[in-house]
């Protein structure tokens, strides 16, 4: 399954209970960073070196740091 499906079938309606605040900050993180990447990428390709390279091209920690706790968030619940 695509992550972009698997996030908008399944993911963000599991975030439904988070407060609003989370939720439009882990929207904010998916839209800015990971989609591009990882949206129309099958989950079962994804390996930790694609993962590792991608943290790396950040220009900001903090942005690799929310970017890496949306996408695990996600990879949690597909697994």
């Amino acid at each position: 399954m695509l992550l972009g499906t698997f996030v908008d079938d399944v993911w963000w309606p599991s975030c439904a209970r988070l407060r609003e605040c989370t939720r439009v900050g882990y929207e904010s993180a998916y839209r800015c960073h990971i989609r591009s990447k990882w949206g129309g990428v099958d989950m079962e390709s994804i390996t930790a070196s694609d993962i590792e390279e991608w943290l790396g091209s950040f220009k900001r920690a903090g942005a690799a740091r929310k970017a890496w706790a949306v996408l695990r968030a996600i990879l949690r619940l597909a697994y």
